[in-house]
């Protein structure tokens, strides 16, 4: 009887495969990598995860497009490292994401950077798993 589980397995190489790795063809790899670069290359996609403090945890892209580090101490709150008015909506929206457990988008959410203003699509997903 089979549940559809796939439990890690022992490759040659004595590493953990997961169940996707394990069912990804070579050519689906490639096709997942090149999309990732044309999203982050082409498309100026970036991704975050941050935790429940909202400390930035991992990234994907050029997220230094949006966001700024603070110059005296060194403190990755993903919310602080943005603008403040559009930091209040990410924030709300963030926290909406947590309460309801459900995917948030904002449509055109200004950024002002260095005198020019950008219109991001932001998506915020919540995680089926916490960050350690």
């Amino acid at each position: 009887m089979s549940d559809g589980y796939l439990p890690p397995q022992k490759h040659a190489s004595d590493k953990l495969l997961t169940a996707r790795q394990l069912t990804e063809s070579k050519s689906q790899a490639t096709i997942w990598s090149d999309t990732r670069k044309a999203l982050v290359d082409d498309l100026g996609f970036v991704a975050c995860y941050i935790d429940r403090n909202f400390e930035i945890r991992d990234t994907i892209g050029n997220y230094e497009q949006m966001l700024a580090l603070p110059r005296k101490v060194l403190n990755l709150n993903f919310v602080r490292m943005l603008p403040a008015a559009t930091g209040m909506i990410v924030d709300k929206a963030i926290r909406q994401c947590w309460r309801n457990n459900r995917p948030e988008v904002i449509h055109n959410l200004p950024l002002e950077r260095d005198g020019q203003t950008s219109l991001l699509q932001v998506s915020i997903q919540p995680l089926a798993h916490t960050l350690t």
